[in-house]
């Protein structure tokens, strides 16, 4: 998995490979001095270097003196030979030693004392090697130095004890190297390595000691290495020294090597003490002015005085052993040099590459830091924001890969164990934890993205709502006007336009709901503007982890907004009640909105209102159809008459009275909080419809009367008008004899006369016509006699079965009523007896119906052999329409009375069960 996480995570937590913090708590904006966060500026004036610390704060950049004057008291530790058998530690406060890289290194160290000759500070040694460090604490918090601090307990302790483990160290090399100068026995020199090789080990314990303890360890791991190096410079002193004595001893000719030789081993020992105690840069500009310095060290290193009259004595001496070994030491001084020029080159080119990205990651990160997620503009700068982010995201994608590739040449470099590993691990820790903190930015700005578009969103929807509701509160009001002289047909139309304006009504009703339900979820962004001074407490929430002066707010925490004066950074009042400075696109300002709550339920009331109005309209208009419909069945009621009541079906106007008296409800029920009627509207309306029930009520009560009067009249006025159609047939078939007489006299004159012309011609014809002539007189006769004979017969009989159909209808009708009055039946004390009773009657009622039978097929017999002689056809049809009529009501008489007798006897039998028991 890449080290500096894939897009993939830059959407999760991230585990980072850095040795500090990288949870973004980082801000280049945020630096501060001497926090162990941020960058120390330059010190103007003095020649001060700078490294990277990776404490406890984050992994920052932290300002710490690796050697030289360091302003506010550094320690310098000097080392003093005293009768070649003592060491002392000199410390002084307030001030510090000057290195130099060009023109050799000022030393802190005092030697007098012993041989009877003393040091010049300055490391002009005569015979010898100098060898005196200034010791400067950084980082970690230590700080060595006459009045004592720093860190307490068993780490500082430790560290303590490793610098007085190192000046022992050196101390002991420095007794050896002088024996060895001064041609001491070997024993000594062996001694002497011995202690300082135990004191190497002691302080390698230190180092062990604090790694297990969980601090910082690097300055006793360098304090190693430097002890380390001097060792080998003694040891390879120490070879060459007793070669040369085994040397001399078996050749026996050879003398001592001169002071020459030792003075150019001894300066080719402090150029190479040089290179290995020199600084690295902590930026590219210090690591270039290493570079120039190396530059003019090495040149310095081509040529040597020293080197060349010790070289030139040595040949002169044929010491060919000694001249081996300085060559071998020049070769190894070269070849130092040659390397460091490599190392500055190899760290100037990755802590350059390193800066530019960290350059690159800060200048996003400051561009999001400054940006107003505020309300302002939001429908403007949403969409480009969103374009933006999708840049950004596209941009993170490529510079991982970079990150990536340079991730491995930082790799290598410390695999290779380089002399700056940890300043380059500190500056690929510094752009580790600035990209995780971009990454964390990242996650920010989605969530800004999201939580302002549904805020935008959201009241944009909501005065959209509202001005619907605006235009519906309009139409409802002034499209739905009406009266009590509004016309029933409007009112219908209204009321319908009034249902279809309800669907469009409930059609806000679910926006208005969403908008209710979504404003619980909406952020507030008018705190974020530093006009807005709230006078209530503003609390807000962590969009990611932040860590600063070791106060932390975690993810999804909440605080107290304190200050919003800056629109990069807000002071809050975080947990535990600590203030802190956090950059505010951490920061969010959590729902509710009462901005957004409050509008919510404005559209909601709105809405309310309107329907209320709605509702009011509605029981208006229904009220005033009811009111309408009322009138008209009210109306109508009063207009009928006993003879219009007598012409209608009984079911006809019962379903009048029972719809009248069906809208009258409904407008006592519509009218219950109707605007339109007042309650003197109400009980004149009541009085009419009580007014409309008694005229009803009356003319139902007269009805029977005056449909019986209605009846004999009716059978009157039917029965003159028989009598009026017999006549009139009478004279009509009067009118017909008299007619065909007429015409028979006229056939019989013409006949006459052809008979006469006839007889003048032919008198034999004349006697056979008047003999046929005779006989067709007396046939016309016979069938004129028989014809007005058919029609005085066909004319009474007519009449005499009119009558009887007449009398059989009223024994009908009689019949029908009789059997109407045992339909109901009582059961109670006396109702065996009084079944009994009524089934005597139906009986009779039954024989009777036999009777009519009867009567009814023998006249119907009788009128159908007059039809076939009947030359009416009005009246032939009327004869057969009343045989028909007679025969239904004879089979209902019949099929009624059968049934109600057995009902009788069923509930006779029924009552005789029930008295015994």
């Amino acid at each position: 998995m890449s080290h500096y996480g894939s897009q993939n995570r830059m959407y999760h937590d991230q585990s980072s490979a850095s040795k500090g913090d990288l949870t973004g708590t980082y801000s280049r904006s945020e630096v501060v001095h001497g926090g162990g966060n941020g960058y120390d500026p330059y010190q103007e004036g003095y020649n001060n270097t700078y490294t990277f610390s990776k404490s406890s704060g984050g992994g920052m950049l932290s300002g710490a003196l690796m050697n030289g004057m360091m302003s506010g008291g550094t320690m310098s530790n000097g080392m003093g030979i005293q009768d070649g058998h003592t060491s002392t530690m000199m410390s002084s406060s307030g001030g510090g030693m000057a290195s130099g890289m060009g023109g050799g290194m000022a030393s802190g160290m005092s030697m007098s004392g012993g041989m009877g000759g003393g040091m010049a500070s300055g490391m002009s040694m005569s015979g010898g090697m100098a060898s005196g460090m200034a010791m400067s604490g950084g980082g970690g918090g230590m700080a060595m130095s006459g009045g004592g601090g720093g860190m307490g307990g068993g780490s500082s302790t430790i560290h303590q004890r490793a610098v007085l483990l190192q000046n022992q160290c050196q101390g002991y090399l420095k007794k050896a190297e002088y024996a060895l100068q001064s041609g001491g026995s070997p024993a000594d020199v062996e001694h002497y390595m011995m202690l300082a090789k135990e004191s190497i080990v002691q302080v390698r314990n230190c180092a062990m000691d604090l790694r297990q303890l969980g601090q910082p360890n690097d300055n006793v791991v360098r304090t190693l290495e430097v002890c380390k190096d001097q060792l080998k410079v003694v040891q390879m002193a120490m070879t060459g020294s007793l070669h040369r004595r085994s040397t001399r001893v078996s050749t026996g000719g050879w003398e001592e090597p001169g002071r020459s030789f030792q003075d150019a081993i001894g300066w080719i020992s402090q150029r190479k003490r040089l290179i290995e105690t020199a600084s690295w840069g902590d930026d590219p500009a210090s690591i270039e002015q290493n570079v120039l310095s190396h530059q003019s060290f090495h040149s310095a290193n081509q040529r040597s005085a020293e080197v060349d009259q010790a070289r030139e004595d040595l040949m002169k001496n044929g010491d060919k052993g000694n001249l081996h070994a300085l060559d071998q030491e020049w070769e190894s001084l070269q070849k130092m040099s040659i390397g460091r020029t490599e190392q500055l080159q190899e760290l100037k080119k990755i802590i350059q590459d390193i800066s530019r990205e960290i350059m690159w990651v800060n200048e996003r990160e400051e561009e999001e830091l400054m940006f107003d997620w505020g309300d302002k503009n939001i429908d403007t700068y949403i969409p480009k924001k969103q374009e933006g982010y999708s840049k950004l995201m596209s941009a993170l994608e490529e510079k991982e890969k970079d990150l990536n590739k340079l991730k491995v040449q930082v790799d290598a470099l410390l695999k290779s164990n380089h002399p700056a590993s940890d300043k380059i691990e500190a500056y690929s820790d510094t752009l580790q934890t600035q990209w995780s903190w971009l990454l964390q930015i990242t996650k920010c700005i989605a969530t800004h993205l999201k939580e302002n578009g549904a805020y935008n969103q959201f009241f944009k929807e909501a005065n959209e709502t509202y001005s619907k509701l605006q235009k519906e509160h309009e139409t409802v009001r002034k499209n739905f006007i009406c009266d009590k002289n509004t016309p029933l047909e409007d009112l219908g139309k209204i009321l319908n336009g009034l249902e279809k304006e309800k669907e469009i009504i409930m059609e806000n009703k679910r926006q208005v709901q969403h908008l209710v339900h979504k404003s619980r979820s909406i952020v507030r962004l008018k705190p974020r503007n530093a006009e807005d001074q709230s006078n209530s407490q503003v609390i807000v929430k962590a969009l990611c982890d932040f860590k600063r002066d070791q106060k932390v707010i975690c993810k999804g925490d909440e605080a107290i907004l304190n200050n919003n004066s800056q629109r990069s950074k807000w002071g809050i009042i975080g947990p535990g009640g600590l203030d802190m400075s956090v950059p505010s696109v951490c920061l969010i300002v959590p729902p509710p909105n009462p901005l957004g709550t409050s509008l919510a339920n404005k559209n909601e009331q709105y809405y309310d209102a309107i329907m209320s109005i709605w509702n009011q309209l509605y029981i208006n208009i229904k009220s005033l159809v009811a009111w309408q419909y009322c009138l008209i069945d009210i109306r109508q009621v009063n207009s009928l008459t006993m003879t219009m009541l007598s012409g209608m079906h009984p079911e006809e106007y019962r379903q009048l009275m029972k719809r009248m008296e069906t809208h009258f409800e409904e407008f006592k029920s519509c009218s219950y909080g109707s605007e339109m009627f007042t309650g003197d509207d109400k009980s004149g309306l009541d009085n009419q419809f009580t007014g409309a029930q008694t005229h009803y009520e009356d003319l139902v009560v007269q009805l029977p009367a005056y449909a019986g009067k209605l009846e004999a009249e009716r059978a009157a006025d039917q029965q003159n008008a028989q009598y009026l159609i017999l006549i009139q047939q009478q004279q009509e078939q009067q009118l017909l004899l008299e007619q065909q007489a007429a015409a028979e006299a006229e056939a019989r004159r013409l006949e006459e006369l052809r008979r006469r012309e006839e007889v003048k011609k032919v008198k034999k014809t004349e006697v056979r016509v008047v003999t046929k002539v005779h006989k067709k007189e007396e046939v016309k006769a016979t069938k004129a006699e028989v014809v007005k004979k058919v029609g005085k017969g066909s004319s009474s009989s007519s009449s005499r079965s009119l009558s009887e159909l007449h009398t059989l209808r009223l024994k009908l009708e009689g019949a029908e009523g009789t059997l109407s009055q045992h339909v109901h039946i009582c059961l109670g004390d006396d109702g065996i007896r009084d079944c009994g009773l009524k089934i005597s009657q139906l009986e009779t009622v039954q024989r009777d119906v036999h009777l009519m039978n009867e009567e009814y097929v023998r006249l119907r017999q009788q009128i159908l052999k007059e039809l076939e002689g009947m030359n009416d056809p009005d009246k032939a049809q009327f004869l057969r329409s009343e045989i028909e009529i007679i025969n239904q009501r004879l089979g209902g008489l019949e099929s009624s009375s059968s049934a109600y007798l057995q009902r009788l006897q069923a509930l006779k039998g029924l009552a005789g069960e029930r008295g015994p028991s």
